[in-house]
């Protein structure tokens, strides 16, 4: 959204002759240029200062709405009076136990799938269920149809907890993680560009850049990969994003050619300014700008001490990893959707000790409203051969173990995670 400074500088004068129908074109561009200028800066303020009163979502899908991170979204879109759009895989399947049974007014860490479908459905704002999974192109075309964004925050939960590896092993093994945490994205930006409304899509995912650290070797050695495709369907939602707006610069291209006439400066200047805008439009109309959210260790209590900061980093910022509230994390996910600057961002998200005064750590946790504000979208290149190293540090791993450590350590691992998390 930043194309808006640059066009209005560059009118240079020309030495010809000042015959009355140059005077005309030049008065003319001058008067194109400035409708240019009042359109873009219009464009440009209502787009960069988001407020209380900026539009409203019109209506968000949630994917993953069961997960421990998902029920937290749609609790608050449900609080906030925004309608909502649920993919559940199993809706039908519990229908009608739910219509003999009052849904329960409210969840707790151990309430079955059946209890959390009925609880969900029932919320006020809730107002479209959708049966079917990430693999179902239809049913995501038929969820996104009339959605403004999309919260994909499956498999994520799962995942980012180690102790979640050996409760779930049908989850484990590559072809799920990559059909999931890949294939799944691929589909819903499929869905969503067919949708015409779903302008952005949210994707949890988790620290992906450090293929030789012990925890996303384990996950990966568990997980089927599970870090490695995350990260690759991160590069998905970047390169899609990129290649519309390559694709629209191309067509502006095209059109700063068509009005290139020779010799005339002015006109070379209307022309790159109306090519820019073009740009912006074509870029804005064919591309889905994404949030890309890398949470630290999440559980419902979060950290142990209730006196903490949050912490936000844009551009895949390597923060210090630290536990933090599914709540928060899902406050994120919806504040961000108000913050265009967001757009195309990677944000990571940590909390950490807040130093001093200790009075009402509950009211004085500080909100996502202020480190929005300053949240630029991605600007270093994100590296491309993070499959290969993942896939590399495995190797290392498995050869340099031996499949008897491999299994030992595993039972240690599972032991410590089960004393270590045993609340996640």
């Amino acid at each position: 959204h930043h194309h808006h400074h640059h066009h209005h500088h560059h009118t240079s004068t020309t030495t010809t002759s000042s015959t009355t129908p140059l005077m005309m074109i030049k008065s003319t561009t001058l008067i194109l240029q400035l409708l240019l200028l009042v359109l873009l800066s219009c464009c440009g303020s209502s787009l960069s200062t988001p407020n209380a009163s900026s539009k409203k979502q019109q209506k968000v899908a949630v994917i993953g709405a069961t997960g421990r991170l998902g029920r937290q979204a749609v609790e608050q879109l449900s609080a906030r009076g925004i309608p909502c759009a649920l993919l559940l895989r199993n809706y039908n399947n519990n229908k009608d136990t739910a219509t003999t049974t009052p849904p329960p007014t409210s969840l707790t860490k151990d309430s079955s799938k059946a209890d959390v479908i009925a609880y969900l459905t029932s919320l006020p704002n809730v107002e479209t269920i959708v049966q079917g999974d990430v693999s179902n192109t239809a049913a995501l075309t038929t969820l996104l149809s009339d959605c403004t964004a999309c919260l994909a925050l499956f498999g994520a939960t799962r995942r980012s907890q180690l102790s979640d590896i050996w409760t779930n092993p049908s989850d484990n093994d590559g072809s799920h993680a990559k059909a999931i945490n890949y294939q799944g994205v691929a589909n819903i930006l499929e869905a969503a560009k067919a949708s015409k409304t779903c302008k952005r899509i949210v994707r949890i995912t988790g620290k992906g850049e450090t293929p030789y650290s012990f925890f996303s070797i384990l996950i990966n050695l568990l997980g089927g990969m599970a870090k490695a495709w995350n990260y690759e369907g991160e590069q998905l939602l970047r390169n899609q994003a990129a290649a519309a707006a390559a694709a629209a610069a191309v067509a502006a291209g095209g059109m700063a050619k068509a009005w290139n006439y020779e010799g005339e400066q002015l006109l070379r200047n209307q022309a790159a300014a109306a090519a820019a805008a073009a740009a912006v439009a074509v870029a804005s109309a064919d591309s889905i700008d994404y949030t890309i959210v890398r949470p630290g260790i999440m559980s419902e209590e979060g950290p142990k001490d209730d006196n903490y900061s949050l912490v936000l980093g844009d551009d895949g910022a390597d923060l210090k990893v630290a536990a933090i509230q599914y709540a928060d994390v899902a406050t994120l996910c919806i504040d961000c959707l108000d913050y265009p600057n967001a757009a195309r961002s990677t944000l990571t998200v940590m909390t950490e000790p807040r130093q001093g005064e200790a009075e009402q750590p509950s009211t004085q946790k500080s909100s996502f409203a202020t480190l929005l504000q300053t949240v630029q979208a991605d600007r270093r290149t994100f590296p491309t051969d993070m499959l290969q190293q993942h896939q590399q540090a495995v190797r290392k791993t498995l050869a340099g173990l031996g499949v008897v450590s491999v299994l030992f350590l595993s039972v240690v691992v599972r032991f410590v995670m089960m004393s270590f998390f045993a609340g996640a």
